[in-house]
């Protein structure tokens, strides 16, 4: 009697709670009619349905956040595109990412440029001057 109403019932949900978290929101969980667990399914698939949508909202969130980071990089590449002195923009190695045309025509070359030491308002990814040496 209490494998029928406890033990068997249990492993259903133990069962239905990884399909609900792992791949299925909306699966129905298949309990006998006559259970000792009480509110607990119920309980389990409210759970399952905030996880849900907890998860859209992430993916939701993460999607709006990429999107304005490809709008501002697309300003930023308008600015640099009017700037008239030369620009070399790099990342935190160090490597060459974008520059502008009037950089390009004078220093086609990485080697020419001298990286001169952060200065103190400079940190760790933070830009480091150079100067040109054509």
């Amino acid at each position: 009697m209490l494998d029928w109403y406890c033990f068997i019932p249990l492993g259903a949900l133990a069962r239905g709670a990884r399909i609900i978290t792992r791949s299925n929101p909306g699966y129905v969980l298949e309990l006998p009619k006559q259970h000792w667990l009480g509110e607990f399914p119920a309980m389990l698939l409210e759970l399952g349905k905030a996880l849900h949508n907890a998860r859209r909202d992430v993916a939701a969130a993460t999607a709006t956040g990429t999107q304005e980071i490809e709008e501002q990089k697309a300003r930023l590449e308008t600015v640099l595109r009017e700037l008239s002195e030369g620009v070399l923009v790099c990342d935190r190695d160090a490597a060459s990412c974008s520059t502008t045309r009037r950089r390009s025509s004078c220093c086609p070359t990485a080697q020419r440029w001298d990286w001169a030491a952060p200065s103190t308002s400079c940190g760790p990814g933070r830009p480091s001057r150079a100067r040109c040496n054509c």
